[in-house]
């Protein structure tokens, strides 16, 4: 659910963004970038309140296993803290969707998965760190995505006026 939610900003993106780029007015697409990048994080941040006291009361709520509450215990701080990021991410990837920079999200999202998540997963699973560790590698891979989208929305390469052909 919260990543439909935070992917809604993605959908909105793409259209301003693609309507901006297509009237040739970069610095409006620019602009709405970091509105849009603004606007997700803010969500993110609201999502994470609002998911703080689920820590206990979701558990409670589906199962009345004692072990596995302590698996959603374990990985529910994880879920709280990647939600700022994640809208962050999640908002940029409809920016430059709608820039037609699908080159570098398939590029930074290749890099993050497979240089990022799964060797600490493999790790995590040689170590028997459990759900922690795959949250935790999932978590890295996402702050790689997050680094990745920052840097590119700066750089502004991506804000190409008038249409371009996917990578």
């Amino acid at each position: 659910m919260t990543t439909l939610l935070l992917d809604s900003f993605a959908i909105a993106a793409q259209s301003l963004v693609g309507a901006a780029l297509g009237r040739d007015d970069t610095r409006e697409a620019r602009r709405l970038a970091w509105q849009v990048a603004r606007y997700g994080a803010y969500a993110g941040f609201s999502l994470a309140v609002v998911l703080i006291p689920g820590w206990w009361l979701v558990p409670l709520a589906f199962t009345s296993s004692s072990p596995v509450r302590q698996q959603i215990q374990v990985l529910w701080p994880w879920l709280v803290a990647l939600q700022p990021v994640a809208g962050v991410v999640f908002a940029s990837d409809g920016v430059l969707v709608g820039a037609g920079d699908v080159g570098f999200l398939r590029t930074i999202t290749l890099i993050a998965t497979i240089g990022v998540y799964v060797p600490l997963t493999l790790i995590a699973l040689g170590y028997g760190w459990g759900l922690g560790g795959i949250w935790a590698g999932l978590a890295a891979s996402i702050v790689i995505r997050f680094a990745g989208m920052i840097l590119r929305t700066a750089r502004g390469t991506w804000a190409v006026p008038g249409t371009r052909e996917s990578n």
